[in-house]
């Protein structure tokens, strides 16, 4: 932990301001390359409460390489077998795995720390000024890694997936699951009180089991008393008098992508989260190193130019662009590459699509689409897919369902191409981040 007055009078290279799992990977990346990196965060060191899970095959080895231990090790279960429930049961044997929060956080706990909220951002030129309640520091680049909450005003109001779950002894519940299972959705209905369709999220370890009933994403979002019920009607019974965890989800599927100013958004801030499944963890890890391998190159590129020319920076820096905005922007197709920006567009589309569905149809889809061969859905479901395999995905989908699916489909893609396109190529539909604002 930095102490208070520790960071005064030093320039870090960079400041990332979030310390989740999004900031801390960064920031652990950053320091590998031997850049000068502090995290700001009111409580950087509590543990993360949300239940994070991934495909075994997408878990980022190099987080366990800087610690010297396997990549699996910072998993608390795996499971090699995944269960579905369209209208049809699809077991996929693609291994699926629930993060071990407590090993994450400690493979990633080495890079300085100063407890603090940020109050405000200010542009010295060739380096930024953070005000925070500690007092300020300055870093040659400010990283935003704080989630939605880091960022300006919604152009719209944003789609949001909502889950209630519960943590409670394995065998105190029952269902239609195997013991010791892992089912990612179960959308069979019976259970639900309201049109809007719901599915059933479980992760059984012989000793824990998660159940959380799920929300796709919705606008508003679906209430925490409406899942809560439909969980219970699921059931059979309240399963939260016997849990030791009560979860609450609330993920916002669908902002457009922000714009670098003062900061560089990463994460969630940076809109990483899967506008159809709500993931993000795994793409902020695995896009850590490369991010931080060219705030490495800039960082570089900066100081020699800094010494060649100073009076350039000294007369930029009272302009409306200063040299700590062209830095971030410089950055941005590292964080989102115009291959990753057609790709979120596609996808776009399959949430634009999911959204007009019923509970019914959506469960036909799921049948259709987890119908295909593992690799064709396993690429749907990476921000990190090329826009070919998306694509491929998307249209071999389109030819399994029926036609009244087709129709939605069809329909579904000129308005979410430009909500996924429009921001590349309009600065008029970007959310800029404010430049004065709280974390936390």
């Amino acid at each position: 932990m930095v102490g208070l007055g520790a960071h005064q009078g030093v320039v870090y290279d960079v400041a990332v301001v979030g310390a989740g799992p999004a900031g801390r990977g960064l920031a652990a990346a950053i320091k590998d390359r031997g850049r000068d990196v502090i995290l700001v965060d009111p409580a950087p060191h509590d543990p993360w409460p949300a239940t994070y899970g991934m495909w075994l095959d997408e878990v980022p080895s190099w987080v366990g390489e800087r610690v010297g231990i396997e990549s699996v090790a910072l998993m608390s279960r795996i499971w090699d077998q995944v269960t579905v429930w369209g209208r049809r049961r699809h077991d996929l044997k693609r291994p699926y795995a629930r993060v071990d929060n407590s090993a994450l956080h400690s493979a990633l706990a080495d890079v300085p720390a100063l407890a603090a909220r940020v109050h405000g951002l200010t542009s010295l030129g060739t380096t930024v000024l953070v005000d925070t309640s500690r007092g300020d520091l300055e870093a040659r680049l400010v990283v935003d890694a704080t989630g939605v909450a880091g960022l300006s005003a919604k152009p719209r109001q944003p789609r949001v997936q909502a889950a209630y779950g519960v943590d409670v002894a394995s065998g105190a519940v029952s269902g239609d699951w195997d013991a010791g299972a892992c089912v990612l959705m179960d959308w069979r209905p019976g259970h639900q009180s309201s049109g809007d369709a719901t599915f059933l999220y479980v992760l059984d370890d012989s000793e824990t089991v998660l159940v959380e009933e799920t929300s796709l994403a919705r606008a508003p979002a679906l209430p925490v008393d409406e899942l809560r019920e439909r969980l219970t009607n699921r059931l059979g019974f309240d399963p939260s008098s016997g849990a030791t965890r009560i979860e609450h989800v609330a993920i916002v599927m669908d902002l457009d992508l922000p714009r670098p100013g003062l900061t560089l958004p990463y994460g969630a801030a940076a809109s990483f989260v899967h506008p159809a499944t709500g993931y993000s963890v795994t793409a902020s890890l695995c896009r850590a190193p490369g991010v931080a391998a060219a705030i490495d190159r800039a960082m570089d590129a900066l100081v020699t130019s800094e010494s060649s020319s100073p009076s350039r920076f000294l007369s930029r820096s009272r302009s409306n662009s200063s040299p700590a905005h062209d830095l971030t922007a410089s950055l941005w197709p590292a964080v989102w590459s115009r291959s990753a920006r057609r790709v979120r567009a596609l996808h776009r589309i399959g949430l634009e699509a999911l959204d007009r569905f019923d509970s019914h149809d959506i469960a036909e889809f799921f049948d259709a689409f987890f119908d295909l061969d593992t690799n064709d859905w396993a690429a749907y479901l990476s921000i990190d897919s090329s826009p070919r395999e998306v694509s491929s995905a998307m249209r071999k989908v389109f030819s399994r369902v029926p036609a009244r699916l087709k129709r939605t489909l069809v329909t579904a893609g000129p308005q979410a191409l430009w909500r996924g396109v429009g921001p590349f190529e309009s600065n008029g539909t970007w959310r800029n981040p404010i430049r004065s604002w709280r974390t936390g």
